[in-house]
């Protein structure tokens, strides 16, 4: 009797323990991963041995462009509200519609525009033999991306 009194607590805790920490470990098993589709250019320039010199100026590089891909995004998603409450209407008023998608699809292409650009700034901070090493990284990369296209799994486990 004694030994299920002092059992069915200790039981109890090492539940709620349990839970806790199968819930933490497993963020920190996705933040680990080594998911080719997060943050696939990090990792590349984490691979390059870049002096301080390079991280600083690629750093600052990065650091020009983030605000105005930022605020992009925030229009973009305005943008998105707008369309869906377009969907929601009794009637769709198509030239507002129309406006709308132009509104987003010139957003699109500012940021892409802005990402090449910046990768190309990147790219020639990048010694000859850095951007060789580069070049042949986002190949394989690109190679790998396609041959798993639908197949990541840190989607899906964000998902859950």
């Amino acid at each position: 009797m004694i030994r299920k009194i002092i059992l069915a607590p200790m039981f109890l805790i090492a539940l709620l323990f349990s839970q806790f920490v199968l819930a933490h470990g497993s963020d920190a098993a996705n933040k680990s991963s080594t998911c080719a589709c997060k943050h696939p250019m990090k990792k590349m320039m984490s691979s390059l041995q870049l002096n301080s010199e390079q991280e600083a100026k690629i750093h600052a590089i990065k650091a020009q462009t983030k605000p105005l891909i930022q605020e992009y995004w925030k229009q973009i998603k305005t943008l998105n509200q707008q369309i869906n409450s377009l969907s929601m209407s009794d009637k769709v008023d198509e030239a507002k519609l129309n406006d709308l998608i132009k509104q987003k699809t010139d957003l699109n292409s500012k940021i892409m525009k802005n990402r090449v650009i910046t990768k190309n700034q990147i790219y020639h901070v990048l010694t000859p033999a850095q951007q060789q090493q580069l070049t042949t990284m986002m190949s394989q990369w690109r190679n790998n991306a396609k041959a798993s296209h639908g197949k990541c799994q840190c989607k899906k486990a964000a998902a859950q």
